[in-house]
């Protein structure tokens, strides 16, 4: 009886730890997307906020002007080396 040599299967060009490395280079920019669009809801979150309280400011501003009749004065702090 003779022993048969293994066939090797052809699979193209690339070769299965190519593959790997294929597909671990796809999850890490894939991370990086994932990434960047959190980051991206976070400012956007963050601008959503900061109009939210410059609106309750100016609502404020507004009902201190209709009851007093004046809108506040600023305050100014002095510079102490004046």
């Amino acid at each position: 009886m003779t022993e048969r040599q293994p066939s090797k299967k052809f699979i193209g060009p690339f070769s299965l730890p190519m593959f790997v490395v294929l597909g671990v280079v796809a999850l890490f920019f894939g991370a990086i997307v994932v990434r960047q669009g959190l980051i991206e809801s976070r400012a956007a979150n963050e601008r959503q906020k900061v109009r939210k309280n410059l609106k309750q400011i100016g609502i404020a501003l507004q009902r201190y002007d209709e009851i007093h009749r004046i809108l506040p004065t600023p305050a100014v702090e002095s510079d102490p080396t004046d």
